[in-house]
């Protein structure tokens, strides 16, 4: 598979789903789940079982995927989009706003995101022809999960600040309100000394080099910022004047870049096959030291309450799996 099919079938899971006739929320649910989901109407509360359903629904997923039982995988992947789908519903008029802050609500957003990563996972494993099941429960998954982020940015309780710090709040407006979760950053974000240096690395290897330099230094800056360590270098930090979103945009710009770039060379075969390996080794060993220093940013976004960060965040999860994935099949990985 090519960069830009890993690309597509991205934007494919993005789509949503519509949920064909079926079962009822409620039949879904054990009778435990059923008598707590009947006695405890509160908004909290049916989140928190939410939870646990989707959590005993993603169990057995891997069950019948690891059995190769891939009819009644079918129907557990539509119960985990119609539980989904409830859920996103029930998000969209809660009474109170403050919910979407609770503790029961969190932790309902990180296993959200947790299975949405698994099912990726599992998706995998079946024939093709199984996989479209996959991508409408990750649909499901992710436009609650998206409900929810929208939720806890749009609260935003005004706080006591100074005056002259009044300005940097976090109170959503309302425009931003009805348009969801989205960055004001925009553009590469690259130095001009970086956007030289891809502008004259013409071949395979000089640019992936350039552009995953330029994705490191991004995330070396946001760790020398966290870790609050003094700049050492003889020359003045060139990324000092960057916010971490547009630290973070660069970083996933460049590596899109860097995929893009790969994808074109191999469909128009101007790269020779060696060159393309050694481009995706290095992309995959990269990708290995890049992915697991974006969570302490999410954290970071949602701590500041920062919703340019946070997104860009988002967008950086997402292409930096695409570049592994996409490295891992380049490199002859088993699409199993």
């Amino acid at each position: 598979m090519t960069y830009a099919g890993v690309l597509m079938l991205a934007s494919w899971l993005t789509l949503g789903a519509a949920v064909e006739d079926g079962p009822t929320f409620e039949q879904l649910l054990n009778a435990p789940e059923l008598r707590a989901y009947q006695s405890k109407p509160d908004y909290r509360s049916r989140m928190d079982l939410l939870r646990q359903v989707l959590e005993r629904h993603g169990a057995r997923a891997r069950r019948e995927v690891a059995a190769r039982r891939y009819d009644e995988l079918s129907a557990t992947l539509r119960a985990v989009g119609l539980v989904a789908d409830h859920g996103r519903r029930l998000s969209q008029v809660a009474a109170d706003p403050r919910d979407f802050r609770s503790k029961k609500v969190k932790r309902l957003e990180i296993r959200l995101r947790k299975m949405i990563e698994m099912l990726q996972d599992l998706q995998t494993a079946p024939p093709f022809e199984y996989r479209s099941w996959f991508e409408d429960a990750i649909a499901a998954l992710d436009e609650f999960r998206t409900t929810l982020l929208e939720g806890f940015f749009q609260v935003g309780e005004v706080r006591s600040v100074r005056p002259a710090a009044a300005a940097h709040a976090f109170v959503p407006s309302a425009p931003a309100a009805q348009r969801g979760l989205r960055s004001s950053v925009d553009g590469d974000q690259f130095t001009y000394e970086e956007e030289e240096a891809i502008r004259d690395a013409q071949e395979l290897r000089p640019r992936v080099k350039v552009l995953l330099e330029i994705a490191e230094a991004r995330l070396d800056e946001t760790a020398r910022r966290l870790s609050q360590r003094p700049w050492t270098g003889e020359d003045p930090n060139p990324l000092e004047y960057y916010t971490y979103a547009q630290l973070i945009r660069a970083y996933h710009r460049a590596l899109r870049s860097c995929m893009i770039f790969v994808d074109e060379k191999v469909r128009f075969g101007v790269a020779q096959p060696k060159d393309v390996r050694n481009s995706l080794k290095k992309i995959n060993e990269k990708m290995q030291e890049f992915v697991p220093q974006l969570e302490p940013l999410r954290k970071l976004a949602l701590e500041r309450e920062d919703e340019d960060l946070f997104v860009e965040v988002r967008q950086a999860m997402r292409v930096s799996e695409q570049a592994l994935r996409g490295s891992q099949l380049g490199l002859g990985a088993p699409s199993r």
